[in-house]
Protein backbone atom coordinates (compact mmCIF):
# COMPACT_ATOMS: atom_id res chain seq x y z
CA UNK A 1 0.00 0.00 0.00
CA UNK A 2 2.81 2.31 0.93
CA UNK A 3 4.59 1.52 -2.34
CA UNK A 4 1.50 2.53 -4.30
CA UNK A 5 1.28 5.83 -2.41
CA UNK A 6 4.93 6.55 -3.06
CA UNK A 7 4.44 5.75 -6.75
CA UNK A 8 1.51 8.15 -7.05
CA UNK A 9 3.46 10.85 -5.23
CA UNK A 10 6.47 10.37 -7.50
CA UNK A 11 4.37 10.57 -10.69
CA UNK A 12 2.63 13.72 -9.43
CA UNK A 13 6.00 15.31 -8.63
CA UNK A 14 7.38 14.48 -12.07
CA UNK A 15 4.33 15.92 -13.81
CA UNK A 16 4.59 19.12 -11.77
CA UNK A 17 8.27 19.40 -12.60
CA UNK A 18 7.51 18.98 -16.30
CA UNK A 19 4.94 21.78 -16.17
CA UNK A 20 7.31 24.05 -14.29
CA UNK A 21 10.09 23.38 -16.77
CA UNK A 22 7.76 24.13 -19.74
CA UNK A 23 6.72 27.51 -18.32
CA UNK A 24 9.16 30.38 -18.86
CA UNK A 25 9.16 34.04 -18.01
CA UNK A 26 8.94 36.37 -21.01
CA UNK A 27 10.19 39.85 -20.21
CA UNK A 28 10.88 43.03 -22.10
CA UNK A 29 9.99 46.68 -22.63
CA UNK A 30 6.86 48.25 -24.13
CA UNK A 31 7.38 51.66 -25.76
CA UNK A 32 5.77 53.98 -28.31
CA UNK A 33 7.20 54.81 -31.74
CA UNK A 34 9.16 57.64 -30.12
CA UNK A 35 10.72 55.31 -27.56
CA UNK A 36 8.57 56.57 -24.67
CA UNK A 37 7.79 53.82 -22.13
CA UNK A 38 4.08 52.96 -22.03
CA UNK A 39 3.33 52.61 -18.35
CA UNK A 40 0.18 50.57 -17.77
CA UNK A 41 0.28 48.70 -21.08
CA UNK A 42 -1.57 45.38 -20.91
CA UNK A 43 0.29 42.17 -21.76
CA UNK A 44 -1.98 39.13 -22.19
CA UNK A 45 -1.05 35.51 -22.77
CA UNK A 46 -3.96 34.50 -24.99
CA UNK A 47 -3.19 30.81 -24.53
CA UNK A 48 -3.54 30.86 -20.73
CA UNK A 49 -5.47 34.15 -20.25
CA UNK A 50 -2.77 35.32 -17.83
CA UNK A 51 -2.28 39.09 -17.92
CA UNK A 52 0.14 41.60 -16.44
CA UNK A 53 0.57 45.36 -16.62
CA UNK A 54 3.80 47.15 -17.56
CA UNK A 55 5.40 49.14 -14.75
CA UNK A 56 6.27 52.84 -14.71
CA UNK A 57 9.30 52.29 -16.95
CA UNK A 58 7.39 50.07 -19.41
CA UNK A 59 9.00 46.83 -18.20
CA UNK A 60 6.99 43.62 -17.91
CA UNK A 61 7.36 39.94 -17.08
CA UNK A 62 4.79 37.26 -17.92
CA UNK A 63 4.74 33.47 -17.84
CA UNK A 64 4.57 31.88 -21.28
CA UNK A 65 5.67 28.77 -23.13
CA UNK A 66 7.02 28.26 -26.61
CA UNK A 67 4.12 28.47 -29.04
CA UNK A 68 1.99 30.74 -26.84
CA UNK A 69 0.65 33.98 -28.33
CA UNK A 70 1.16 37.14 -26.25
CA UNK A 71 -0.90 40.26 -26.98
CA UNK A 72 0.29 43.81 -26.23
CA UNK A 73 -2.25 46.65 -26.01
CA UNK A 74 -2.48 50.23 -24.83
CA UNK A 75 -5.14 52.93 -25.11
CA UNK A 76 -4.68 54.92 -28.32
CA UNK A 77 -2.31 52.38 -29.89
CA UNK A 78 -2.73 49.43 -32.20
CA UNK A 79 -2.52 46.05 -30.48
CA UNK A 80 0.21 43.61 -31.44
CA UNK A 81 0.47 39.86 -31.06
CA UNK A 82 3.72 37.88 -30.84
CA UNK A 83 4.13 34.12 -30.96
CA UNK A 84 6.72 32.97 -28.45
CA UNK A 85 9.60 30.99 -29.87
CA UNK A 86 13.06 30.40 -28.47
CA UNK A 87 13.56 34.07 -27.55
CA UNK A 88 12.07 35.02 -24.18
CA UNK A 89 13.25 38.64 -24.18
CA UNK A 90 10.85 40.67 -26.33
CA UNK A 91 10.74 44.47 -26.67
CA UNK A 92 7.62 45.89 -28.34
CA UNK A 93 6.97 49.23 -30.03
CA UNK A 94 3.26 50.06 -30.35
CA UNK A 95 2.04 52.23 -33.22
CA UNK A 96 -0.43 55.05 -32.63
CA UNK A 97 -3.94 54.22 -33.86
CA UNK A 98 -5.19 57.78 -34.42
CA UNK A 99 -8.14 57.70 -36.78
CA UNK A 100 -7.88 59.51 -40.11
CA UNK A 101 -11.05 61.46 -39.40
CA UNK A 102 -9.41 63.02 -36.33
CA UNK A 103 -6.33 64.14 -38.27
CA UNK A 104 -6.86 67.00 -40.72
CA UNK A 105 -4.38 67.86 -43.47
CA UNK A 106 -3.74 71.61 -43.59
CA UNK A 107 -1.39 72.41 -46.41
CA UNK A 108 2.06 71.31 -45.28
CA UNK A 109 1.08 70.03 -41.83
CA UNK A 110 -1.36 67.75 -40.05
CA UNK A 111 -3.32 68.73 -36.97
CA UNK A 112 -5.72 67.10 -34.57
CA UNK A 113 -9.27 68.38 -35.07
CA UNK A 114 -9.45 69.69 -31.49
CA UNK A 115 -6.52 72.02 -32.26
CA UNK A 116 -8.11 73.62 -35.34
CA UNK A 117 -9.90 76.97 -35.12
CA UNK A 118 -10.30 77.58 -38.88
CA UNK A 119 -13.24 76.50 -41.06
CA UNK A 120 -12.17 73.04 -42.23
CA UNK A 121 -14.28 70.05 -43.21
CA UNK A 122 -13.12 66.45 -43.56
CA UNK A 123 -14.92 63.91 -45.72
CA UNK A 124 -15.31 60.26 -44.83
CA UNK A 125 -13.61 58.42 -47.68
CA UNK A 126 -15.61 55.27 -46.94
CA UNK A 127 -18.75 57.11 -48.08
CA UNK A 128 -17.05 57.95 -51.38
CA UNK A 129 -16.19 54.34 -52.16
CA UNK A 130 -19.77 53.27 -51.42
CA UNK A 131 -21.03 55.44 -54.27
CA UNK A 132 -21.08 54.57 -57.96
CA UNK A 133 -17.48 54.25 -59.11
CA UNK A 134 -18.37 55.70 -62.53
CA UNK A 135 -19.05 59.05 -60.85
CA UNK A 136 -16.21 61.57 -60.69
CA UNK A 137 -14.71 62.68 -57.39
CA UNK A 138 -16.21 66.15 -57.87
CA UNK A 139 -19.73 64.73 -58.04
CA UNK A 140 -19.06 62.51 -55.02
CA UNK A 141 -18.39 65.59 -52.88
CA UNK A 142 -22.03 66.67 -53.20
CA UNK A 143 -23.69 66.79 -49.77
CA UNK A 144 -20.56 65.62 -47.96
CA UNK A 145 -19.32 68.98 -46.59
CA UNK A 146 -21.18 72.05 -45.35
CA UNK A 147 -20.93 75.09 -47.59
CA UNK A 148 -19.78 73.12 -50.65
CA UNK A 149 -21.99 73.29 -53.73
CA UNK A 150 -21.59 70.73 -56.51
CA UNK A 151 -23.36 71.12 -59.86
CA UNK A 152 -22.97 68.37 -62.46
CA UNK A 153 -22.00 69.56 -65.94
CA UNK A 154 -23.83 66.71 -67.70
CA UNK A 155 -25.00 63.17 -67.11
CA UNK A 156 -22.09 61.37 -68.77
CA UNK A 157 -20.31 58.78 -66.59
CA UNK A 158 -17.10 60.15 -65.13
CA UNK A 159 -17.81 63.74 -66.22
CA UNK A 160 -16.73 66.53 -63.90
CA UNK A 161 -18.79 69.05 -61.98
CA UNK A 162 -18.68 72.66 -60.93
CA UNK A 163 -17.52 72.88 -57.31
CA UNK A 164 -18.12 76.08 -55.35
CA UNK A 165 -17.12 76.66 -51.74
CA UNK A 166 -19.36 79.17 -49.97
CA UNK A 167 -20.86 80.43 -53.21
CA UNK A 168 -19.46 82.57 -56.03
CA UNK A 169 -16.94 85.15 -54.87
CA UNK A 170 -16.35 87.05 -58.10
CA UNK A 171 -18.33 88.16 -61.16
CA UNK A 172 -15.50 88.20 -63.69
CA UNK A 173 -12.82 85.95 -62.17
CA UNK A 174 -13.09 82.20 -61.76
CA UNK A 175 -14.88 80.68 -58.77
CA UNK A 176 -13.42 77.17 -58.83
CA UNK A 177 -11.48 76.05 -55.75
CA UNK A 178 -7.85 75.05 -55.77
CA UNK A 179 -7.26 71.28 -55.93
CA UNK A 180 -4.15 69.94 -54.21
CA UNK A 181 -3.42 66.23 -54.74
CA UNK A 182 -0.51 64.85 -52.71
CA UNK A 183 0.93 68.35 -52.33
CA UNK A 184 0.77 69.19 -56.06
CA UNK A 185 -1.69 71.56 -57.69
CA UNK A 186 -4.06 69.75 -60.05
CA UNK A 187 -6.63 71.03 -62.56
CA UNK A 188 -9.32 68.70 -61.23
CA UNK A 189 -10.16 65.19 -60.12
CA UNK A 190 -11.60 63.62 -63.26
CA UNK A 191 -8.89 60.94 -63.57
CA UNK A 192 -8.64 60.08 -59.87
CA UNK A 193 -9.81 56.69 -58.63
CA UNK A 194 -11.98 57.07 -55.50
CA UNK A 195 -10.50 53.86 -54.06
CA UNK A 196 -7.04 55.49 -54.12
CA UNK A 197 -8.11 58.33 -51.80
CA UNK A 198 -7.01 58.20 -48.17
CA UNK A 199 -8.31 61.56 -46.93
CA UNK A 200 -10.11 64.67 -48.21
CA UNK A 201 -9.98 68.05 -46.46
CA UNK A 202 -11.87 71.17 -47.54
CA UNK A 203 -10.34 74.51 -46.45
CA UNK A 204 -13.08 77.13 -46.52
CA UNK A 205 -11.66 80.31 -45.02
CA UNK A 206 -8.59 82.54 -45.34
CA UNK A 207 -7.06 81.37 -42.06
CA UNK A 208 -6.65 77.80 -43.29
CA UNK A 209 -5.88 78.47 -46.97
CA UNK A 210 -3.57 81.49 -46.62
CA UNK A 211 -0.41 79.46 -47.31
CA UNK A 212 -1.56 78.95 -50.90
CA UNK A 213 -1.86 82.68 -51.56
CA UNK A 214 -4.30 84.23 -54.04
CA UNK A 215 -4.87 80.89 -55.76
CA UNK A 216 -6.85 79.79 -52.73
CA UNK A 217 -9.27 82.72 -52.82
CA UNK A 218 -12.12 80.32 -53.63
CA UNK A 219 -11.13 77.68 -51.11
CA UNK A 220 -8.89 74.62 -51.25
CA UNK A 221 -9.68 70.91 -51.56
CA UNK A 222 -6.75 68.79 -50.37
CA UNK A 223 -6.73 65.13 -51.41
CA UNK A 224 -4.22 62.63 -50.07
CA UNK A 225 -3.93 59.30 -51.84
CA UNK A 226 -3.06 55.95 -50.32
CA UNK A 227 0.50 54.68 -50.31
CA UNK A 228 2.43 51.64 -49.20
CA UNK A 229 3.20 51.19 -45.50
CA UNK A 230 6.04 49.38 -43.86
CA UNK A 231 5.34 45.88 -42.53
CA UNK A 232 1.85 45.88 -44.05
CA UNK A 233 0.57 43.11 -46.30
CA UNK A 234 -0.37 43.86 -49.89
CA UNK A 235 -4.10 43.68 -50.57
CA UNK A 236 -6.07 43.45 -53.79
CA UNK A 237 -9.58 44.88 -54.08
CA UNK A 238 -12.00 44.28 -56.91
CA UNK A 239 -15.30 46.09 -57.40
CA UNK A 240 -17.83 45.59 -60.17
CA UNK A 241 -21.26 47.01 -60.84
CA UNK A 242 -23.88 46.27 -63.48
CA UNK A 243 -27.22 47.61 -64.56
CA UNK A 244 -29.87 47.07 -67.16
CA UNK A 245 -32.82 48.88 -68.73
CA UNK A 246 -36.02 47.32 -69.92
CA UNK A 247 -37.31 47.69 -73.46
CA UNK A 248 -39.96 50.35 -74.03
CA UNK A 249 -43.46 49.01 -73.65
CA UNK A 250 -44.87 48.79 -77.16
CA UNK A 251 -48.43 48.79 -75.80
CA UNK A 252 -47.93 52.24 -74.29
CA UNK A 253 -46.72 53.98 -77.45
CA UNK A 254 -44.99 52.96 -80.63
CA UNK A 255 -41.37 53.92 -81.29
CA UNK A 256 -39.98 54.81 -84.73
CA UNK A 257 -37.87 52.29 -86.54
CA UNK A 258 -34.48 53.39 -87.88
CA UNK A 259 -35.81 53.75 -91.45
CA UNK A 260 -38.80 55.79 -90.24
CA UNK A 261 -36.53 58.13 -88.25
CA UNK A 262 -34.29 58.72 -91.27
CA UNK A 263 -37.32 59.46 -93.42
CA UNK A 264 -38.61 61.88 -90.75
CA UNK A 265 -35.31 63.76 -90.63
CA UNK A 266 -35.16 63.91 -94.44
CA UNK A 267 -38.59 65.49 -94.63
CA UNK A 268 -37.63 68.03 -91.98
CA UNK A 269 -34.51 68.92 -93.95
CA UNK A 270 -36.52 69.50 -97.12
CA UNK A 271 -38.73 71.90 -95.16
CA UNK A 272 -35.70 73.86 -93.94
CA UNK A 273 -35.51 72.52 -90.37
CA UNK A 274 -32.00 71.58 -89.25
CA UNK A 275 -30.66 70.35 -85.87
CA UNK A 276 -29.61 73.03 -83.39
CA UNK A 277 -25.96 71.93 -83.61
CA UNK A 278 -25.95 72.60 -87.35
CA UNK A 279 -27.30 76.15 -86.91
CA UNK A 280 -23.95 77.41 -85.57
CA UNK A 281 -22.64 79.75 -88.26
CA UNK A 282 -25.63 78.99 -90.53
CA UNK A 283 -26.85 81.84 -92.73
CA UNK A 284 -29.87 81.72 -95.00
Amino acid sequence: MKITDYTILLVTFLLSSTILIAQNNVSGLVTSEDGIPLSGATILNTSTNDAVVADFDGNYTISASSGDVVSYSYVGYESQEVKIGSNFSIDIQLVSSTELDEVVVLGFEKKIRSEITAAVSTINTQELTNLNTSTSISNMLQGKAAGVQVVATNGKPGSGAYVRIRGIGSITAGSAPLFIIDGVQAPGTQNLNPFDIESVSVLKDAASSAIYGSRAANGVIIITTKRGKKNKRATVEFTSRFGYTSQTDEHGFRMMTSSEKLQYERELGLLGYVPAQAQLGYTS
